[in-house]
This record gives C-alpha cells, structure tokens and sequence, in this order.
C-alpha cells in the first residue's frame, strides 16, 4: 500500500469517526430536545389531571403513545421521576379516587339541594291553599296539583342523579381500565 493509499485510507477513517461522534451528537441534542419538550407539554398536563381527573381518559393515549415513540428519552425521565412518565400507577388510582371523591360530595350537595327545593316548594304551596282554602287541614295534605309539583321536583332530582350517575361509573371504569406501561429496562 503507498503512501497515498495510506494517507487517504487514514482521511476516510477520521471523517468516517468525525461523521459518527457528530451523529451521536445530533441524535443527543434531538433527545434533549424531546425531552425539554416532554416536559413543557406534560408538565402542566399532570397538573390538569389533578384539577380534573377525566382530563387522564385525554392524555393518557398520548402518554402511551410517547413511551413508544421515544422509549430512550421516557427511560431517563422515568429514572429522574422515579415513576412512569408521563403517568404513573400512582397517578392513575389518584386520579381515580379524586373522581370518586368528587362524585360522592356533588351526590351529597344534590340531595341536599333537592331536599331543601322540594321542603320550600312545600311551604310555598302549603301557603299558598291554605289562603286559597284548598289545603286539607284535617288530613295535612296538599291538592293533587300540589302532590303533582312536588313530584316533578323528586322526579326532577332523580333524572339529574341518574345523568351524572352514569358519567360517574363511565369515566370511573375507563380510569381504573387505564394500565401505565411499565418502565423499560
């Protein structure tokens, strides 16, 4: 081999190095890109699903679709969270506790304000046959049409609980359905 043959085989060798620590390079600025990224966009995503549980049934597709995308980068940010990113298990029975406790206050305020809707109502029409000379005092009962609006309240109440019973059981069974995928080794 000449001298030349030589000189050139060693200038390929140096680029050829040169092009691989750039790539390596590249493909690391890239990730740290990603990340920075990952974490602008989910950071305040983690914070909205704390505020609203049913914002995970959104996110957490994405989440999963992320991981896939980007398993190198969500490996280091899993390391740096000590969690899965960007959800956690532990994150998802929050959230889901959060949206049962949310249910069983707005199930409590519900009855309560139907309770004291339909007690005024009562009053209200209570007075109002008594001056009108309707109401029955030996019985203490109300007119048919009193009864009849005292039941469109009950009825009223009931068709809300069931609305938002069933929005309850829905988003409560997609949340606890929800499997993070386990960090990668």
């Amino acid at each position: 081999m000449s001298v030349f043959e030589l000189l050139v085989l060693l200038v390929l060798v140096v680029l050829a190095i040169a092009a691989l620590s750039a790539g390596r390079e590249l493909r690391q600025r890239r990730e740290e890109a990603v990340t920075l990224e990952l974490l602008r966009v989910f950071g305040p995503l983690r914070e909205a699903v704390q505020q609203d549980p049913k914002a995970l049934l959104a996110w957490y597709p994405l989440g999963r679709a992320i991981r896939r995308l980007w398993p190198d980068v969500c490996r280091r940010l899993d390391d740096t969270t000590a969690a899965t990113f960007p959800f956690s298990r532990e994150q998802v029975d929050a959230a889901h506790a959060q949206w049962t406790s949310s249910w069983l206050a707005w199930e409590r305020h519900h009855d309560a304000e139907y309770k004291l809707k339909a007690a005024e109502l009562e009053r209200d029409l209570v007075a109002a046959e008594q001056k009108a000379g309707t109401f029955d005092v030996e019985r203490g009962t109300l007119s048919a049409i009193g009864r009849a609006r005292i039941e469109a309240v009950e009825r009223e109440k009931l068709e809300r609980y069931q609305e938002r019973y069933e929005e309850y059981v829905r988003v409560a069974k997609a949340i606890a359905a929800l499997e993070p995928e386990p960090p990668r080794e």
